[in-house]
């Protein structure tokens, strides 16, 4: 199966290759969906009910931040010609990745 993968608030990820390796964790060691935070008995349980409850994205809620923030630049850190430090990041008012 082909599987797509579009993380929240893009141009503010700083490391891809971290939030994806935290993903994987989630669902492949501790089996639990990356949405909902459902515990499985196995990885292939997570899968089978992240597809089946279009669970195949990131929440993001008031828990987001703690959990995935390191992950992103923070509000005071200034990407090259987008932002000024302390500027409000055009992607803070909610959205979700999605996994396909």
């Amino acid at each position: 199966a082909f599987h797509a993968f579009l993380p929240p608030f893009l141009p503010e990820l700083t490391d891809p290759s971290g939030l994806l390796a935290f993903l994987v964790r989630k669902v492949y060691l501790g089996f639990v969906c990356v949405y909902c935070g459902i515990s499985y008995s196995s990885p292939t349980a997570v899968q089978a009910h992240m597809e089946a409850k279009g669970h195949c994205k990131v929440r993001v809620d008031d828990d987001f931040e703690e959990a995935m923030g390191r992950f992103y630049c923070a509000l005071d850190c200034a990407l090259p010609g987008e932002h000024e430090a302390g500027a409000e990041l055009a992607g803070a008012g909610g959205g979700e990745g999605e996994i396909r």
